[in-house]
């Protein structure tokens, strides 16, 4: 980012740790390395980063790269299930937001104020309005003040879909004809056996 704020990346870091993380494959080369305490899955249609396998997983560094949408939740909905969490964060880009914007609940937006500055060379734009009979606010924060550690003013707003929207899909016909991603989900089973025995119905992801 053209722009340093420091409030807002502290935020995100107390937001999204201990979470998975669904991202593109620019927006985890802008980052540089995988975040600590989060599960990083990249959705890359790049060969050379997929080694043409639909799931590579780098258990040390907790980085996950998948080939398609249904791959990225798939992978996401396991790690969750694993480590008792409830929220799955799509983190950029703008082109990960735009796939994934009709199966979104919640929204953590940050606006940024008076930059005073033109857009940069492919640069990209989320320009999506959030219409108000479809989101409902539930935090605003509107102090986020120009300092030494925020180069603009900004708001930081959570929103909520009026309507929830849920997921459920059973494994059987999640995952059927797909040899590597039952693989994958029986190492998980097996390494975190405990995790899936407590679900209400174990045949059942989120």
């Amino acid at each position: 980012m053209p722009w340093h704020l420091g409030d807002d990346l502290r935020r995100f870091k107390n937001i999204t740790t201990g979470h998975a993380m669904i991202m593109g494959r620019k927006t985890y080369l802008s980052i540089g390395k995988p975040l600590p305490n989060r599960t990083s899955i990249v959705l890359s249609r790049e060969n050379d980063r997929v080694n043409d396998k639909r799931i590579q997983f780098n258990s040390k560094t907790q980085l996950i790269f998948t080939h398609d949408r249904d791959d990225a939740l798939f992978v996401a909905d396991t790690v969750s299930i694993i480590g008792g969490k409830k929220e799955i964060f799509v983190i950029g880009g703008a082109e990960m937001l735009s796939l994934f914007l009709e199966q979104v609940t919640k929204i953590y937006l940050t606006e940024i104020y008076n930059t005073g500055l033109s857009p940069l060379p492919n640069d990209a734009v989320f320009n999506h309005k959030f219409e108000r009979d479809v989101w409902k606010t539930v935090h605003e924060d509107g102090d986020g003040k120009k300092n030494e550690n925020n180069d603009f003013d900004t708001r930081f707003t959570v929103l909520k879909r009026r309507e929830r929207r849920y997921r459920h899909r059973y494994l059987s016909s999640f995952y059927t004809e797909q040899e590597e991603k039952n693989e994958w989900l029986a190492q998980q089973i097996k390494t975190h056996k405990p995790a899936f025995e407590a679900l209400p119905d174990p045949e059942r992801f989120l």
